[in-house]
């Protein structure tokens, strides 16, 4: 039976009636009977204002038909995401930490470029597995840095050149557009404001980097020449080897090398180990200076190209003032 303000209402299969009214009149138990389903209204619409008070709010929904976009170095990703915005999927193979030389991709990579709108790839060194996956009326589904410069620079990490990473970012926006019409404008428009962007930043190097114009530094590992170019700066590599596979004769001889060179500065990967470049910079009587060529996904490291560009002119400028004795 159900109790409402020290009322008992009859249960009507047992025919039981109990409480303080045993033999209600009928205007009573109309009264009685009233009152208790007001009180059960008012239960119920105070549980259904909880329970939607409750409730979650929905995000709205996200696009549909997102174009798949690959690079083949984080670097790349992030300018595809600055153009392409939400109506991409960005997936890259290789960033910060991980090996750039030789890297072979795999089954489910050739798998990513084969349904791709869009394969951003330095060129030169993954042309091997990437030019099988071009258009059949030409090269714009995969976009390569290299078609960008001379010969002479094939080889090297062109996208630490902005004025290349721009290019790449239109021919993008371009091929974008070409697929997906509706938003032409829209991948255009985020291409202009990716190369406005890196305008900016070109000449905030070209300022703080102004006493390097001209001068040489030396590489240990990556090739950082594209960088060099756009800075006006000549890059030598002493050797493509990492850091860490260097032998006692080959450190012993670095600082000989480097005075023959007359290099200003010697250039090393970010993410080689403290303790080597503690040694090297006791060493080799010039500045090292730490290159972030790859930039990286978490939030902790370089999680943009406009932030991997700025770092690596900060570094090369810290590099500067050493050299002046700073």
């Amino acid at each position: 039976m159900i109790c409402m303000q020290g009322y008992y209402i009859i249960d009507r299969p047992r025919g039981n009636v109990s409480g303080p009214m045993m033999n209600p009149s009928p205007s009573g138990m109309r009264t009685n009977s009233c009152q208790a389903m007001r009180w059960i209204g008012l239960i119920f619409f105070t549980f259904t204002f909880a329970c939607d008070r409750g409730a979650p709010s929905v995000a709205p929904p996200k696009p549909t038909n997102r174009l798949l976009i690959v690079a083949s170095v984080f670097p790349l990703g992030s300018i595809a995401k600055q153009v392409g915005g939400d109506r991409v999927d960005v997936v890259w193979w290789v960033e910060s930490g991980q090996a750039l030389t030789g890297h072979q991709p795999t089954p489910e990579q050739v798998e990513q470029m084969r349904r791709a709108a869009a394969v951003l790839t330095n060129g030169l060194a993954e042309a091997q597995v990437t030019d099988q996956f071009s258009d059949a009326f030409g090269d714009r589904r995969v976009i390569r840095l290299d078609r960008f410069v001379n010969e002479s620079l094939a080889d090297s990490q062109l996208w630490l050149d902005a004025t290349v990473a721009k290019q790449a970012a239109g021919a993008l926006a371009d091929r974008l557009a070409s697929i997906d019409p509706a938003h032409a404008q829209a991948y255009r428009d985020r291409a202009a404001a990716c190369a406005k962007e890196l305008d900016a930043l070109s000449a905030y190097g070209a300022q703080v980097l102004l006493e390097l114009r001209g001068k040489v530094v030396c590489s240990i590992g990556n090739d950082y020449a594209a960088l060099g170019r756009q800075m006006g700066f000549t890059v030598e590599p002493i050797t493509r080897d990492p850091l860490v596979s260097l032998d006692e004769t080959q450190r012993t001889r670095l600082p000989q090398t480097l005075k023959q060179r007359q290099a200003q500065l010697l250039l090393v990967e970010a993410d080689s180990p403290p303790a080597v470049l503690l040694s090297l910079k006791n060493s080799v009587g010039v500045p090292v200076v730490r290159i972030d060529s790859l930039g990286s996904s978490s939030s902790r490291g370089l999680d943009s190209y406009e932030k991997l560009l700025r770092y690596n002119y900060e570094q090369l400028a810290v590099g500067l003032r050493q050299a002046r004795g700073e």
